[in-house]
């Protein structure tokens, strides 16, 4: 989405919001490594979309405002989708997802296109 100071892509915390059980499914550098692949190839049939990458420490850190557990990132290996079997446990807080949401948009890997007017 497009931040509206700047017009430029930012994530919002919405996307760390889990509606359902309690972990996001994440895409994990080693196994694009195993498969000698780029991050580019985990957005094939997702037009519009981007991607960002999140340092498994940063994840892992407990929340500094609320000191709230930390949240994991575990391996999960799915061979529908092999790039995206990492998991994201556990229900991020408020300021955890402001966190993540932030040091993921100073880490885009891929911007998505923004059109203008938008």
């Amino acid at each position: 989405m497009p931040d509206e100071g700047t017009g430029q892509p930012r994530v919002t915390t919405s996307l760390f919001r889990s509606q359902g059980p309690p972990y996001l499914s994440v895409g994990l550098e080693v196994a694009l490594n195993e498969f000698g692949q780029r991050p580019e190839v985990m957005l094939q049939g997702y037009e519009g979309y981007g991607l960002a990458g999140i340092l498994v420490g940063v994840v892992r850190a407990a929340d500094p405002v609320t000191g709230a557990r930390p949240l994991g990132v575990t391996r999960d290996r799915d061979d529908d989708e092999p790039f995206w079997e990492g998991r994201l446990n556990g229900r991020p807080t408020s300021s955890q997802r402001t966190r993540l949401a932030d040091y993921a948009t100073r880490n885009l890997l891929v911007a998505p296109v923004v059109e203008a007017g938008a």
